[in-house]
C-alpha cells in the first residue's frame, strides 16, 4: 500500500513538472514572439545608421547584380589566405548623381577574444578606406570593446592603403602613415582581429574593382534600373 502512495507521488510530482516545463516554454516562445520583431527593427535601424555614415557622400545602395556576380568572397579571401572572416551583403555606392562612387560591406571576423565581431566597411574605387562602423561586438568592456571607440576607428577614416598593420607601443612623436594602426592596450587579439578583416575588406573590394563591378560604364549595363534603385533608397531611409 505503501509502495502505491509513494509510485502516485512520484508520477503527481513528475506531471506537475512537465506541466510546468511546457507552461515556461509556452511563456518564453510567447515572449520571444512580442520582442523578436521590434529587436529586429531596431537592429535594422542600427545598421541604417552605420551604412550612412561608413561612407560619406553616400546617396544610395543597391546589391550588386546577380549577372556581375562573378567575384565570389569566399574564394577570394581563401585564396589570398584569410581564415575565419567572411565578407557579406556587399553594395554597391551611388551619390547623388547615380554615379558608382565605391562598395560598402558587412564583414565578420571570428578571431576576436570573445566571439564574432560584425562590422560595415566603406570602401572607394580610388582606393580610400572611407571607415569602419561596428554592428556587433562581444569583447572585454574597457579592453577590446574599445574598437568601437572613435579614437580607434580614426585609424581607419579616410585612410588610403593597401593594407592594415596595427603597432605595439609606438613612439606618438612619430606621425602615423595611412595603414598604421595603433594597438589597444591588454587588447591585441581584438585589434588584430580588426586589422585583417578590414583588410580582408580591402583584398575583395579591388578584386571588384579590378573588373570595374559598379563603376560607370558597368553600372548602365546592370539590370537594376533607377526606379529600382530610388525604390531600395527610400526603402533604407524609411528604416531609419
Amino acid at each position: 500500500m505503501e509502495n502505491k502512495s509513494s509510485a502516485k507521488t512520484i508520477f503527481i510530482d513528475a506531471l506537475l513538472l512537465c506541466l510546468i516545463t511546457i507552461f515556461a516554454a509556452l511563456c518564453l516562445g510567447t515572449v520571444y514572439e512580442i520582442t523578436k520583431k521590434p529587436i529586429e527593427a531596431a537592429r535594422k535601424k542600427a545598421e541604417n545608421k552605420a551604412l550612412s555614415a561608413v561612407i560619406p557622400g553616400a546617396h544610395n545602395f543597391t546589391a550588386i547584380p546577380k549577372e556581375f556576380s562573378i567575384v565570389d568572397p569566399e574564394d577570394v579571401l581563401r585564396d589570398n589566405g584569410f581564415e575565419k572572416i567572411k565578407v557579406e551583403d556587399t553594395k554597391i555606392v551611388f551619390d547623388e548623381n547615380e554615379n558608382g562612387i565605391g562598395y560598402v560591406m558587412r564583414i565578420i571576423s571570428s578571431i576576436g577574444y570573445s566571439g564574432d565581431i560584425i562590422f560595415l566597411l566603406g570602401y572607394r574605387f580610388d582606393g580610400t578606406v572611407t571607415g569602419i562602423e561596428f554592428l556587433e561586438v562581444s569583447e572585454s568592456p574597457g579592453l577590446g570593446l574599445n574598437i568601437k571607440e572613435d579614437f580607434f576607428k580614426n585609424d581607419f577614416k579616410n585612410k588610403k592603403a593597401k593594407s592594415f598593420r596595427y603597432i605595439k607601443n609606438r613612439d606618438k612623436n612619430i606621425p602615423k602613415n595611412d595603414g598604421d594602426v595603433d594597438a589597444l592596450s591588454g587588447a591585441t587579439i581584438s585589434t588584430n582581429a580588426v586589422v585583417k578583416a578590414v583588410n580582408a575588406g580591402i583584398c575583395y573590394a579591388e578584386s571588384l574593382a579590378a573588373k570595374q563591378i559598379g563603376f560607370s560604364e558597368i553600372q548602365k549595363k546592370s539590370q537594376f534600373t533607377e526606379n529600382q534603385r530610388n525604390a531600395e533608397t527610400a526603402d533604407f531611409k524609411n528604416k531609419e
